[in-house]
């Protein structure tokens, strides 16, 4: 019996549900009216697919962290430059480093990752961050149209959570 545990983005959708997906794996996910259904869902999937052999190898596992990034982007309605407040989660992911370790300088390969927008880009330093999740969102949306905008807006809550999910495979047979 091995257990695995998996990062979640989860967006909340007031008076509607919650959205999952599997960080890393975007086609792993679920919506339901509530948080336990979403749960329930990712949890039968993943371990059907651990017995399957397949998503075993976690130890290239990130740890996640998230961040809020609020900006105005400028968008095209009709002819016409608009300023369009927006907000944005931004998630950072970055290898675990055992706490004994002793690591000088900025923490190097931090994968930035905008969910709604589906972009991602590696960072190699975290003094940057804020400033580079706001060039990479004002990149990705750069002049877009008014509708654009809309389908990626803020919507509620958003978080990172995680699902632990245990399967019943020999780990010695697979040796």
């Amino acid at each position: 019996m091995v257990t695995h545990t998996f990062p979640l983005f989860v967006r909340r959708f007031t008076g509607v549900g919650y959205q999952a997906w599997v960080l890393g794996h975007e086609h792993l996910a679920s919506f339901g009216e509530s948080m336990s259904d979403v749960y329930s869902d990712l949890s039968t999937v993943l371990e059907r697919l651990l017995l399957r052999g397949e998503l075993r190898d976690t130890s290239a596992a990130l740890s996640w962290t998230q961040r809020r990034v609020e900006l105005d982007v400028r968008a095209m309605q009709r002819g016409r430059l608009l300023t369009v407040p927006m907000r944005f989660t931004v998630l950072l992911g970055a290898r675990e480093v055992p706490k004994r370790a002793k690591v000088k300088g900025p923490r190097q390969g931090l994968k930035l990752l905008v969910p709604r927008l589906g972009v991602e880009h590696v960072l190699h330093d975290e003094r940057d961050v804020d400033a580079f999740a706001h060039e990479v969102i004002r990149h990705e949306l750069h002049l877009a149209p008014l509708e654009r905008l809309l389908e990626v807006a803020w919507t509620g809550e958003e978080s990172v959570r995680s699902v632990t999910v245990t399967a019943q495979y020999d780990v010695r047979a697979e040796a």
